[in-house]
């Protein structure tokens, strides 16, 4: 009867060891001591995962105007008024400071900015300022245009520069007495401007009475006294 010894793979055998052996057990050898080093790396290595390609931030390559509209006519008092007017109604943000406001209509180059509460489109920003220079209240400078300096200038509330203002939107209609108010503001006898006073007096405003008679039509929208 053959003896229960165990076989081992490692130790020299020979044809009758291996014959006199059938119900030996085999003893496979262990992983020698690189393999098991490699193997510990690789399962203690991190798995690198695979993450989505970054996409660069689109920035604007369109540098700031810093060119501003040349008033005519107009005292600080009336810009003052018109900046209090515009706060209170809602079209331009609070934040705003009052010399950064009169600084866009000074004729030269500012880095004041005027932040636009959005109480209307984008569209009406342009036409408010197109009423302005169709009053002759402003002069845009040779060179320039309404949109591209209210471009430089106005700044939505979390600070971004505005942008396709040159798009040619229409303004709301609902703002046409607004802007006639802005505009009768602008154009306060100068003995008269450094005074708070109802807009609708007009005698006591004493404003021009060619206003009454004098629409601006553009984009559909009629701007006239009511």
């Amino acid at each position: 009867m053959a003896d229960d010894r165990i076989f081992n793979f490692n130790a020299p055998a020979t044809f009758n060891d291996i014959h006199d052996n059938r119900d030996c057990t085999i003893i496979v050898p262990s992983p020698t001591e690189n393999t098991q080093k490699a193997a510990s790396q690789m399962a203690s290595k991190p798995v690198r995962k695979s993450s989505l390609p970054t996409i660069p931030r689109k920035k604007d390559s369109r540098p700031r105007e810093l060119m501003t509209f040349s008033k005519r006519g107009i005292l600080d008092g009336n810009l003052t008024l018109l900046y209090s007017q515009m706060i209170e109604d809602g079209w331009i943000g609070k934040d705003t400071k009052t010399e950064d406001f009169i600084s866009l209509f000074s004729g030269s180059h500012s880095e004041g900015t005027v932040i636009w509460a959005g109480k209307y489109g984008k569209g009406t920003l342009v036409k408010l300022f197109s009423c302005f220079e169709a009053y002759e209240l402003i002069m845009v400078p040779k060179g320039f245009s309404i949109p591209s300096i209210l471009m430089g200038h106005f700044v939505d509330e979390y600070g971004n520069f505005l942008t396709n203002l040159d798009k040619g939107d229409s303004a709301n209609e609902k703002a046409g007495p607004e802007m006639m108010g802005f505009v009768k503001i602008l154009k306060l006898n100068a003995n008269r401007a450094g005074r708070r006073q109802s807009l609708d007096d007009d005698n006591e405003l004493g404003y021009d009475d060619s206003l009454n008679e004098k629409d601006i039509k553009s984009d559909g929208l009629t701007i006239h006294k009511r």
